[in-house]
C-alpha cells in the first residue's frame, strides 16, 4: 500500500476487485460521487457509492 492509498483510504482499506467504476459530479451537493460496480461470486453486480470515506450500497 503506498502513502497516497493509506492517506486516502486509511490503514485498513476495503479492497474491491472491481469490474468498473464511474465518477460523477453531483452539482446539487457540489461533490464528486464515485460509484464502484463489484461482481460477486454469484455473478450479480453490486453497486457501491463512496461517500465520507465509507462505502454505501446503492
Amino acid at each position: 500500500m503506498n502513502e497516497f492509498t493509506k492517506d486516502f483510504f486509511g490503514e485498513n482499506p476495503i479492497e474491491l476487485k472491481t469490474e468498473s467504476y464511474k465518477i460523477i459530479f453531483d452539482p446539487i451537493n457540489n461533490k464528486l460521487r464515485v460509484y464502484v460496480i463489484k461482481e460477486n461470486s454469484d455473478t450479480k453486480k453490486q453497486v457501491y457509492r463512496v461517500e465520507n470515506d465509507e462505502l454505501i450500497i446503492v
